[in-house]
């Protein structure tokens, strides 16, 4: 979704940083198609645990590697459109995004795997469902503020995530 976001069209400056953009997708589609190609194989040649440990670690570097991803797209924006904003003096050093990020997605995805194990309880689709959206809009953040530099629908969209995340909390803790 995020990078249908960032591919709207839009006037390119040249063609070929057209081919860049769409070479990025490809290259994101491509490391998709790897890593469920890597759980389909792993699904089918291990043991129960195994397949437990494996499945948390696909989780965990999917999640990372998206973010990564995203993030790599708009990073130019970084040194230019971002360092002219008027920020707060408590803003954190640009390194300290990146690290942060990581360690973000990982609990992100740790808490899909635990979203996705098999359980049954009543709630469960509401949580997925409100999970899928908080990490639509998650994704979505970023080329909104970075690339269209739209810092009011980016606003809305912070927020937005911020609803959703709540509201996923709240339905697991009624597992009812």
């Amino acid at each position: 979704t995020a990078f249908v976001v960032y591919l709207i069209p839009k006037q390119f400056s040249t063609e070929e940083e057209l081919v860049k953009k769409i070479v990025a997708l490809s290259s994101v589609v491509a490391t998709v198609s790897l890593i469920f190609i890597t759980i389909m194989i792993g699904q089918c040649f291990m043991n129960a645990e195994n397949k437990t440990r494996f499945s948390l670690i696909i989780w965990i570097i999917a999640l990372i590697a998206m973010g990564g991803i995203i993030g790599s797209l708009t990073k130019p924006e970084i040194s230019t459109w971002y360092s002219t904003l008027n920020r707060s003096t408590l803003t954190p050093p640009n390194y300290v995004f990146p690290v942060a990020w990581t360690i973000l997605y990982g609990i992100i995805g740790t808490c899909g795997w635990l979203i996705w194990r098999p359980q049954a309880f009543t709630q469960l689709s509401v949580i997925k469902t409100l999970y899928v959206t908080q990490l639509i809009l998650n994704w979505s953040w970023t080329p909104l503020f970075f690339h269209y530099h739209l810092t009011g629908l980016s606003l809305v969209v912070f927020g937005s995530y911020g609803y959703f995340g709540r509201r996923t909390h709240f339905s697991s803790l009624s597992k009812d």
